[in-house]
């Protein structure tokens, strides 16, 4: 019997001492694959091309540069250039590229059509960045300037900024203009003389005209009479400082101020051709103008 029951409690003692045998040994891990988190989706980012239009102007000529955003914008823009300057005066080095509409929503075509409207702009620049419309250059009158810069705040007027960097150079643009007037003309004198023919005040009155355009006191004129190289230098000095003289008293009686002109005789000293011939003689005797900002 006792043994019996030693052999029962010595079961019991195992079954025990092997409940806390597996209770003291961990569990064998299992690894277990854990997917990445989903990347989110990327949103395309639309590539902006700024506007970049640029109109160029030398008096005569015009040069379209820069990008737009379709062929009608294009085309537009040229056709209006080419009706105002002639097509032969124009060079249209514009670019396509749709991305431009996309980056700049106000820009309209009327915008872009602005920089060949400007009134009054001699010679410089007008360029237009998709967001400031600037202008450079030379134009004649302050009138002008204003009128420049009210026409292209109207176009910009939903959005866009104006910088009017115009300068008024009266003297520049009136000598300009005389000369461009002068050219293949002679005021003429009579044989030997300080007379004025007919034809020489003809010419001096299309002189006055432009000479009293803008404000007639910011300019000064210097009037500068010149000849060929017949006669003594002496006798040439005097009779191209009262050809001078005669021109300035003219001009001032078809509204020139006297004051705002002065007479000068350089006689055969500036020779603008060759006196060996007749041709060149004639262009020598001539009567010039230097105009200056008045004092």
């Amino acid at each position: 019997m006792a043994k019996y029951w030693l052999s029962i409690v010595l079961g019991l003692i195992g079954a025990i001492l092997s409940y806390l045998y597996m209770c003291a040994t961990p569990a064998p891990t299992v690894a277990v694959a854990v997917p990445p988190p989903l990347a989110k989706p990327t949103q395309a980012v639309a590539v902006r091309v700024p506007a970049q239009i640029t109109a160029a102007f030398d008096g005569q000529r015009v040069l379209l540069a820069g990008t737009v955003g379709d062929e009608s914008t294009r085309k537009r823009i040229v056709d209006a250039a080419n009706a105002r300057y002639g097509a032969i005066n124009v060079t249209d080095s514009l670019l396509i590229d749709s991305r431009v509409n996309e980056g700049n929503p106000w820009l309209t075509t009327d915008a872009a059509l602005s920089i060949v409207q400007i009134q009054g702009l001699k010679a410089g620049k007008v360029s237009f960045d998709g967001e400031t419309l600037r202008l450079t250059g030379e134009i004649a009158t302050l009138t002008e300037k204003a009128l420049a810069d009210d026409a292209v705040r109207k176009v910009l007027a939903n959005g866009g900024v104006v910088d009017n960097q115009l300068t008024v150079a009266i003297a520049k643009v009136q000598e300009r203009s005389v000369r461009e007037f002068l050219d293949g003309k002679v005021v003429e004198f009579g044989v030997g003389s300080a007379k004025l023919t007919p034809k020489g005040k003809e010419i001096l009155d299309g002189v006055a005209k432009l000479l009293g355009e803008g404000s007639t006191s910011a300019t000064s004129v210097e009037v500068g009479g010149h000849t060929d190289n017949v006669g003594s230098s002496a006798d040439n000095l005097k009779l191209s400082a009262a050809r001078a003289l005669a021109s300035k008293t003219y001009l001032s009686t078809r509204g020139v101020a006297a004051e705002r002109m002065s007479a000068k005789g350089y006689g055969d000293a500036n020779p603008m051709a060759d006196n060996a011939t007749l041709a060149g003689k004639s262009r020598n005797r001539r009567i010039e103008f230097r105009i200056a900002e008045g004092k």
